[in-house]
């Protein structure tokens, strides 16, 4: 993959640094908006506009159909400015379910209004347990309805359609769409480590039909497919955020005076700002190499690729955040500080979609079967 930016690229990342500025503000990482706030909405729609929702559609449905790494692009900004928006889920995972999965008549019903940023979609993937584990579940598909409860749903609160996995009675993965307002629904918010909201979803009985139904009999090579590319665009956010966290760092070592003198004259803060410099670069390795395998043809070689990459940030994330919080001290802990609430996204970035454990295991299962 070549990463020297074209014309339209270079285009694309300075009207996204220009659009997340003004919509961080002057301090830059802000609170996480609230559920059904008008901004987010507005916020959402803008994006539309300027063709985001749209990067991962053919033409044919409205779309853009460019390369993978616009997604790359849109992440990076994201990550640095700290906005929260149904990105990942709606325009690259939900648009490559739909895009692969989806029978001709449900590409045509639902791949124009994602483009247009009219159709938001939350992925119900993630069941009780300790692991991520997105090739079972406990939800349960009979062919016309739909029992049990999903967990840590992302960008659930403004979203019109659900896309679910459940086993029907053969014990075959499913993913189903689903209404977001469709009776027997219920969806109970919380908030995330990062202040992000996220919820518990109960389906009692749902009313989902075989014309509901996405992919093949077994919908694991599709889904896996849309989370590799979903795991790729999260490792970019993580380079976004992990660069801003060490401007961060690095402004208030200028900054903040200690016995007549800037802190960043201390060796010891010197050294810790050298190994942040360290850790971010490899989260930047981390991004590129994921971004450059997550549409790979080979399945093999993807899987490898991205899971090493997504096992990276989790490795590093966490030393980087806390030498920051360190450098910080009592202010690091507190939600004020923007430095406290990216060094917590990157904390929650790393458990999205499988933790490095999760990764690691991946990893050797390709090794073994290798």
């Amino acid at each position: 993959m070549d990463f020297n930016l074209d014309d339209d690229e270079r285009m694309l990342a300075d009207t996204l640094e220009r659009f997340l500025s003004r919509e961080a503000g002057p301090g830059g990482w802000p609170l996480p908006d609230p559920p059904d706030s008008p901004s987010a909405s507005e916020r959402w729609h803008r994006c539309a506009e300027m063709g985001l929702t749209a990067l991962q559609i053919p033409e044919s449905h409205g779309g853009l159909d460019r390369p993978f790494t616009d997604v790359y692009l849109v992440m990076v900004a994201l990550g640095r400015h700290g906005i929260s928006l149904p990105f990942v889920g709606s325009a690259v995972i939900g648009a490559h379910l739909l895009r692969y999965g989806g029978s001709q008549e449900q590409q045509d019903r639902w791949l124009p209004t994602l483009a247009d940023g009219s159709l938001r979609i939350a992925l119900a993937l993630v069941d009780a347990g300790p692991r991520f584990a997105p090739h079972r579940s406990d939800v349960l598909w009979d062919g016309q309805k739909l029992t049990g409860t999903k967990y840590v749903v992302n960008d659930a609160l403004d979203a019109q359609l659900l896309i679910v996995t459940a086993v029907d009675t053969h014990g075959a993965l499913r993913l189903l769409c689903v209404d977001a307002q469709a009776p027997g629904v219920s969806v109970h918010p919380q908030t995330a480590i990062d202040g992000r909201w996220i919820a518990d979803i109960h389906f009692d009985q749902v009313v989902v039909g075989p014309d509901r139904v996405l992919g093949p009999a077994n919908a694991q090579a599709v889904l896996d497919e849309a989370l590799d590319k979903g795991v790729a665009a999260l490792c970019a956010e993580a380079w976004g955020a992990a660069a801003r966290l060490r401007e961060f760092t690095l402004e208030h070592l200028t900054t903040r005076t200690q016995f007549g003198q800037a802190i960043g004259r201390f060796q010891v803060l010197q050294h810790r700002a050298a190994d942040m410099l360290l850790l971010t670069e490899q989260l930047h390795s981390a991004a590129l190499l994921a971004t450059a395998h997550a549409e790979h043809i080979d399945p093999s070689v993807r899987r490898r690729e991205v899971s090493s990459a997504k096992a990276m940030v989790g490795r590093y994330s966490r030393p980087l955040g806390e030498a920051a919080m360190q450098t910080f001290a009592g202010m690091g802990m507190t939600d004020e500080l923007p430095a406290s609430r990216c060094f917590r996204r990157l904390i929650a970035i790393g458990s999205i979609w499988g933790d490095c454990g999760h990764h690691l295991d991946r990893l050797s299962a390709q090794e073994h079967v290798a």
